[in-house]
C-alpha cells in the first residue's frame, strides 16, 4: 500500500491501465490488451495489475458464472482516478517547459 503523502510512481504499462479504466467502468485483461492499441503486453500486465491493485489504485472482482472459466475484470478506485489525473496535469505542465 502507498504510504500516505506519498505519490506513487507509475510506469508506463500502469499510465495505460488507468487511462483505460478511466474511460470505461470496467475491463477484462483481454479487453485492455485490445483497447490498448499494442500499448500493453499481454504477459506483463498481471504483474502490473497486481501492484496497481496493492496500491488501492484498482479493484478486481471475478465475473461469472459462466461457460469456460471465469473471468477477473477491473476497475479503478477513486484514488486511482485521482493519481491519474495529477500525472496527467504533471505531464502537461512538463510539456510546456522549452527544451
Amino acid at each position: 500500500m502507498t504510504r500516505p503523502g506519498h505519490m506513487p510512481t507509475l510506469s508506463a504499462q500502469e499510465m495505460v491501465i488507468l487511462e483505460l479504466l478511466g474511460r470505461r467502468s470496467e475491463m477484462s485483461r483481454p479487453q485492455m490488451v485490445a483497447a490498448s492499441a499494442q500499448r500493453l503486453e499481454p504477459r506483463t500486465l498481471s504483474a502490473a495489475l497486481r501492484r496497481l491493485e496493492e496500491n488501492g489504485l484498482l479493484v478486481s472482482r471475478t465475473e461469472g458464472p459462466r461457460p469456460g472459466r471465469a473471468r477477473r475484470v477491473y476497475h479503478v478506485t477513486a484514488a486511482g482516478r485521482r493519481l491519474f489525473e495529477l500525472w496527467r496535469m504533471l505531464r502537461q505542465q512538463l510539456s510546456r517547459i522549452p527544451a
